[in-house]
């Protein structure tokens, strides 16, 4: 099974799950492949709502740089 195969078949967006943020992160790095603009405006979409799921701020912060 590859990544793109998780596309159709999670709710990725709304997971809290740390894993699934780093796996629609990448679906998205494949999306804006030379929009570095795009991506950066992408990152922060992922990670905003997680405050709200749950993570505190120490976590969302070492997601940053994950996925960075």
């Amino acid at each position: 099974m590859k990544l793109v195969d998780f596309e159709n078949q999670m709710d990725l967006p709304e997971s809290s799950n740390p894993f699934a943020v780093i796996i629609h992160a990448h679906l998205i790095t494949m999306r804006t492949e030379g929009a570095l603009e795009d991506r950066c405006e992408w990152k922060l979409r992922l990670l905003r709502p997680l405050y709200p799921r749950g993570m505190s701020a120490d976590d969302v912060r070492q997601m940053f740089r994950v996925l960075a």
